[in-house]
């Protein structure tokens, strides 16, 4: 690879942009975040965390037409067509945490025969086989089933991540093809249930269909901020992350008037890129001079209410308006939508910096997965609870302390 295009790479956080042409031909704006840049034999490729599809993807650097600042940017050079395939690429940086002397390798997402198979093929060519994403795994193969959680987490620390195809491609030629998401279909890990018969599916929905969509907001605020931080919270939180924390003013109405007041909601919303330190970081060298602790999103998922079952059809019957209403009003071959929601506490990848020993900068430390709630946990108390992310994950359950 040519050396100016590695003195040019940008810093591994930022959103790699490109225009790229697929194996068949295809031309299509590619935008991944955590991408970083691994060699085998002859050839490099880039993998990262895909934006549009949310699963990483594998992409051949000789195959990249044209990298971009933004995505805007390689949108309209697509669609209009003006781009050139001769221009100087730039390319990520690889952000492994550090490196090994074995290959270790982890599988998530298989069946049990089918993982077992693949478990003896790695260590038939000399791989050590690891149960979770350990902090300096170098492959992560994965399956149908695979949970998102493991995957970004393993993205977010450089860890290649391949289907069985690849591995095996890998295993046999040293080297990889690219990997867009038309070849990668990952399916809810969750089991699945009998079918239920008539009787049994029509006992169901009327039973689970609530149609909750969201809880009330209250008045009661998980955060008091002061002089422009959260109050008692163990990291210095800005007040510009109230919306992240679902803290928003809200109209309400008392008595037919209308006031504004803060008010608490669930939907906790951190995003890629938000940077929290134990201290404030707004004097850098004050917080490197206090051994500050950076907690950096790499990966994010905002929590919320998601539709859950939903029926639609004709509906004949009777209608009680509430549980108030004694009489009911009559349907009559009507169109009925009826939907029932779950609250997803969302899911994040957290960088975890720590000041180094001469404490002229931060050094990567470590990288989490946990839900926006337990990150919301993280802040106020300093702890997080270190657990398994799926059931092939061996990991013990441990309480972490950040600040005590």
């Amino acid at each position: 690879m040519n050396q100016a295009i590695k003195d040019k790479l940008p810093q591994a956080q930022e959103v790699f942009t490109c225009l790229y042409r697929n194996s068949k031909g295809q031309v299509s704006v590619q935008e991944l975040a955590n991408a970083s840049l691994n060699e085998s034999n002859t050839k490099s490729y880039i993998q990262g965390w895909s934006i549009k599809h949310s699963r990483p993807i594998t992409l051949l650097t000789d195959q990249v037409i044209q990298t971009f600042s933004h995505g805007e940017e390689a949108i309209e050079a697509f669609e209009s067509g003006n781009y050139s395939e001769n221009n100087q690429i730039e390319l990520p940086n690889s952000n492994r945490l550090s490196s090994q002397e074995t290959m270790d390798i982890c599988f998530t997402g298989f069946e049990k025969k089918e993982k077992e198979e693949l478990v003896k093929l790695a260590e038939t060519h000399n791989m050590v086989v690891k149960k979770s994403v350990t902090k300096y795994l170098n492959i992560l193969c994965f399956g149908r089933t695979a949970g998102p959680s493991k995957l970004a987490q393993a993205n977010s620390q450089g860890v290649i991540v391949l289907t069985r195809i690849q591995l095996e491609n890998l295993l046999i030629t040293g080297e990889l093809p690219d990997s867009l998401a038309e070849d990668i279909n990952l399916k809810d890990s969750s089991a699945r249930k009998k079918v239920l018969s008539q009787e049994e599916l029509v006992a169901d929905i009327n039973t689970s269909l609530a149609g909750l969509r969201e809880l009330g907001r209250r008045e009661n605020l998980i955060a008091l901020f002061h002089e422009g931080s959260a109050l008692g919270w163990k990291f210095h939180v800005p007040d510009v992350f109230r919306e992240a924390l679902d803290i928003k003013l809200t109209p309400i109405s008392i008595q037919n008037n209308t006031i504004s007041t803060w008010t608490q909601g669930h939907a906790y919303s951190f995003q890629r890129g938000d940077s929290i330190g134990s201290v404030s970081t707004k004097d850098w060298n004050n917080f490197l001079q206090q051994d500050g602790i950076l907690l950096q999103i790499a990966y994010s998922n905002p929590a919320g209410f998601e539709e859950n079952k939903r029926i639609e059809g004709k509906f004949t019957g009777s209608f009680y308006q509430s549980k108030t209403h004694k009489s009911s009003r009559q349907l009559n071959d009507s169109q009925i939508e009826v939907s029932s929601y779950v609250y997803d506490s969302g899911s994040l990848t957290i960088d975890i910096f720590k000041v180094n020993e001469a404490k002229t900068r931060v050094e990567k430390f470590d990288s989490i997965a946990l839900s926006q709630v337990d990150f919301v946990t993280l802040l106020q108390q300093g702890y997080y609870w270190k657990k398994p992310l799926d059931k092939d994950d061996d990991t013990p359950i441990e309480k972490i302390t950040l600040i005590p």
